[in-house]
């Protein structure tokens, strides 16, 4: 660890941040900066809230360079600062708000997801419907927030689009989020991205419904399902009724690249699609998939129509949670080599806790649902949802 000492107007832009503990930023590299501490940034994804950077190291002169450091907060008012080695930022990602007026800020983010989600997956007593009996933690993405000056800023606005960022302003600084990058890697792993949504029925729903709430949305606003799978097929299919899905799923992680790299061996795409199916049937990812379930069912047993007209608040407070839960994105990677499988995980993503302004969206969602009988009508185009088993619809 190598300390640095930071300039005045970085000094100035720190000290406008409250709070007292240790803050992580990320500045602009200086010929003084520790050549291992040396970082650029790549444009990864984006989303509608959020953009994506991968962290690189970076040795080279020329580029422009950038480092991260922590500062102490007995430093704070000396401008003393410690270099953080780029090796400890590898297999990291930073997350960047775009800055819309409906999204929530970095801050907003690390604080709900520490102090309202993160609670739902630690242990608790069996008494509390909401803990699991064990620690699903490791099934979160870590959030790191990070303070990230001007000069970055300025930097990751040439990285993207015009018009990306909502109000790019050269002078700005900003708090980003540092996640677990859970991207394939060519050759070694595979990244899916599955959308668990609707684990259970919504409460609102018609009796006589042939659709869940995901299938019936899918109905009413139709949309691209190339490899979709209904929710509940999802958490109670077995081995044989998961076993095509997966295989499209698996197959189109090597369909769709573009680069150099050679697709495993036949013996190995099965190795991967077993792994995925027993993972979700049999594995971690089922025992997730339940407490997901579990969560959405307690959180929200009654269903936002039947929202009381007073006295809401522990009610819009569960109902966001449970939104928040049936919004998320889980990522399961699964390592590989000519040999088989070597390992798997998953991590949930888009946990951002859901603001109370969109209860009103919900509740005309859930209308719209009702009014045109996407929950109940007979559709040629539409997904097929495991609740049509037998119905022969």
């Amino acid at each position: 660890m190598v300390s640095i000492r930071l300039t005045q107007d970085e000094m100035h832009h720190l000290l406008e941040e409250q709070g007292n503990g240790q803050t992580r930023c990320c500045v602009q590299a200086t010929n003084a900066t520790p050549a291992g501490s040396h970082v650029t940034f790549g444009y990864l994804n984006k989303g509608a809230a959020n953009v994506i950077f991968k962290i690189r190291p970076e040795t080279s002169t020329v580029a422009t360079r950038f480092q991260f450091v922590d500062i102490l907060s007995k430093d704070k008012k000396t401008g003393v600062a410690t270099s953080v080695p780029h090796r400890s930022l590898m297999g990291r990602v930073l997350r960047v708000p775009r800055g819309g007026q409906k999204h929530l800020s970095s801050l907003e983010i690390l604080h709900g997801f520490e102090h309202a989600i993160r609670p739902l997956f630690l242990s608790g007593p069996r008494n509390k419907p909401q803990q699991p009996a064990r620690d699903l933690t490791k099934h979160l993405m870590d959030h790191e927030g990070v303070l990230l000056l001007p000069d970055v800023m300025s930097h990751l606005y040439t990285r993207v689009e015009k018009h990306t960022f909502a109000t790019p302003q050269s002078r700005r600084k900003c708090w980003g989020i540092l996640l677990p990058d859970m991207s394939p890697t060519p050759g070694t792993s595979i990244t899916l991205e599955v959308k668990p949504k609707w684990l259970a029925q919504s409460p609102n729903a018609p009796a006589g419904a042939i659709r869940c709430r995901t299938c019936a949305m899918h109905v009413s606003v139709p949309k691209k399902r190339d490899n979709y799978i209904c929710p509940l097929q999802l958490l109670h299919g077995n081995s044989s009724s998961l076993l095509p899905w997966s295989q499209a799923t698996v197959s189109q992680q090597f369909d769709s690249n573009t680069g150099k790299e050679v697709r495993p061996s036949p013996v190995v795409i099965a190795a991967l699609v077993k792994a995925l199916v027993d993972y979700l049937t049999i594995g971690d990812g089922l025992a997730l998939l339940q407490h997901l379930l579990n969560l959405q069912s307690s959180l929200d047993p009654r269903g936002v129509l039947c929202r009381p007209k007073i006295n809401a608040e522990a009610f819009d407070h569960n109902l966001r949670l449970a939104m928040t839960l049936r919004d998320c994105s889980m990522f399961i990677k699964v390592a590989y080599d000519k040999a088989g499988v070597t390992g798997i995980e998953s991590k949930l993503g888009d946990l951002d806790f859901k603001s109370a302004e969109k209860i009103v969206d919900w509740m005309d969602k859930e209308r719209g649902l009702l009014l045109d009988g996407s929950y109940t009508k007979n559709v040629k185009e539409g997904p097929v949802c495991w609740l049509q088993r037998g119905l022969g619809v």
